[in-house]
């Protein structure tokens, strides 16, 4: 009996490495955002919008409104914007996210918009990239 109590307690000793408990097999890793450049950042954007555009046109339910906010938040979250446009993108997405309570607000409901001097640079740029096919969304208003 006496030499049986030091094998189990090597065994226990062992347990926890043949079992890979601890928290760094976590296998759910936390995401972190990507940076990306404006150029990337207005894709983002312009599919976003293209994306709603689409399902308001097709959607038959506000559920399929929100699913469609639902998933530009879901981009938006996914990266690190220019550090100038940071401030626009926290409040663009935060509008997002109070518009899933009512998908129709971004209809009616005037959107966030950066800084001057920031919208003009976006909006030099929008007309370059493939994604944006309506260069509009930070075009001066006319």
């Amino acid at each position: 009996m006496i030499r049986t109590i030091p094998l189990v307690l090597l065994l226990l000793a062992f347990l926890p490495v043949a079992c890979g408990g601890g928290a760094e097999d976590d296998p759910t890793p936390v995401p972190t955002p990507s940076d990306v450049d404006d150029e990337a950042y207005l894709a983002i954007i312009c599919e976003g919008l293209d994306a709603f555009s689409d399902a308001v046109d097709t959607s038959t339910t506000v559920e399929q409104l929100a699913a469609s906010i639902q998933t530009f938040i879901d981009e938006l979250q996914a990266v690190a914007p220019p550090a100038d446009v940071a401030e626009f993108h926290t409040a663009f997405t935060n509008y997002l996210i109070q518009s899933l309570d009512d998908p129709t607000r971004p209809l009616v409901a005037p959107p966030p918009l950066p800084s001057d001097d920031i919208r003009e640079r976006l909006a030099d740029k929008e007309r370059n990239v493939t994604a944006c096919k309506n260069p509009t969304f930070f075009a001066a208003d006319e």
